[in-house]
């Protein structure tokens, strides 16, 4: 199985099928599969609880050298956040590391 962060940019090999990955990984090291522990701090920050349409993504993603912090993260509506990670990506991947990038999203 693969999963596909798009705030990292990176595609994870998960040693589980579909079944045992919602049955023993999502169960046994939560963390890992939903980064469980930044949800906890990100509560405690004040920070909302997403909706169904919603997700708590990166305000600058880390493959463009975001930190991975409470700070730089903020409820998106997933699908955008998706969309907009995945355009960023496609059109950066291939620029030689510490080039410079503006993304204007206002």
């Amino acid at each position: 199985m693969v999963m596909f962060e798009p705030g990292t940019g990176k595609a994870l090999q998960i040693p589980a099928n579909v079944r045992t990955f919602h049955e023993v990984e999502l169960i046994q090291d939560e963390d890992a599969a939903l980064a469980a522990n930044i949800y906890t701090d990100w509560r405690r920050a004040g920070g909302a609880e997403p909706s169904y349409n919603q997700c708590i993504g990166y305000k600058k993603p880390l493959f463009l050298n975001g930190k991975d912090e409470i700070d730089n993260l903020e409820l998106w509506d997933i699908d955008i956040y998706w969309h907009l990670m995945g355009q960023i990506l496609v059109q950066t991947k291939d620029l030689p590391h510490g080039s410079s990038v503006q993304v204007n999203l206002s």
